[in-house]
């Protein structure tokens, strides 16, 4: 009898000892970088034909407005009283959902937004004035 349950002991270590290191591969395996590794450049100190592998270059349309540019455009439109207590985050949003979305998209985003102002947001980032 306690052949038994020495040898169920030892098979019962050997199962967790199994499942352990099946789950350890499975972790290491999350860790590991894709293959292709992408990144957008923006600095002088990394130019895009010194680096190794496919790069992403920089993209001036998908790029957002610095905050100067961004409050002038949103003061422009007509959006300065409306927008004050946002953070940058959801300016910048704003900015691009304008920029990328139609406007029955935009009216159905921001329903509290004059629909005058968000037309002139729409027609600023358009024109790029």
């Amino acid at each position: 009898m306690r052949r038994i349950s020495i040898c169920i002991s030892i098979l019962s270590l050997l199962s967790l000892t199994a499942f352990a290191k099946s789950t350890e591969k499975k972790k290491d395996e999350k860790r590991k970088p894709s293959q292709t590794f992408n990144y957008t450049v923006y600095s002088e100190d990394f130019p895009q034909d010194q680096l190794d592998g496919p790069v992403n270059g920089s993209s001036q349309e998908a790029a957002v407005l610095n905050p100067g540019q961004r409050d002038v455009i949103l003061g422009r439109a007509g959006l300065t009283n409306y927008v004050a207590s946002w953070d940058h985050l959801e300016k910048d949003i704003l900015v691009l959902r304008a920029s990328k979305n139609s406007f029955e998209v935009l009216r159905s985003k921001y329903p509290k937004l004059p629909p005058a102002a968000l037309q002139q947001l729409q027609l600023l980032l358009k024109t790029g004035k």
